[in-house]
């Protein structure tokens, strides 16, 4: 049965979290956050997370591998899609630019790099 104060308590820890981190509101919309609620939700019963050293390296080294091979991929269809590079500018809360340079191609992005206009 859903206990609506339970709720309550889980929102204020997750807000409490990202309050005393600074973590950027805009985290809940990306499909990652939903992704890690339901893995945690479908945890096995006493899942402790990763400790800090954990997730600095071997999580991060594993996610980096996922990252270039998809990444791969992706460069490998570039010879048969083309290739557009595109940017992307907007002003962070302070007013201060900032712009992405992506490249897409067969209708995926790719990162290449971004700069600090304010340096």
């Amino acid at each position: 049965m859903f206990d609506a104060h339970a709720r309550e308590d889980v929102d204020a820890a997750i807000a409490r979290c990202f309050y005393a981190h600074g973590i950027s509101f805009n985290v809940v919309k990306g499909p990652q956050f939903q992704e890690m609620i339901y893995a945690i939700n479908n945890a096995p019963k006493g899942y402790v997370p990763p400790k800090y050293e954990r997730l600095r390296t071997s999580l991060l080294d594993k996610e980096r591998s996922q990252i270039d091979n998809k990444l791969g991929a992706l460069r490998n269809e570039l010879p048969t899609y083309g290739v557009s590079i595109i940017s992307d500018g907007w002003s962070n809360v302070k007013n201060q630019s900032l712009i992405n340079i992506m490249v897409v191609s067969g209708g995926k992005a790719m990162f290449v790099i971004g700069y600090d206009c304010f340096e």
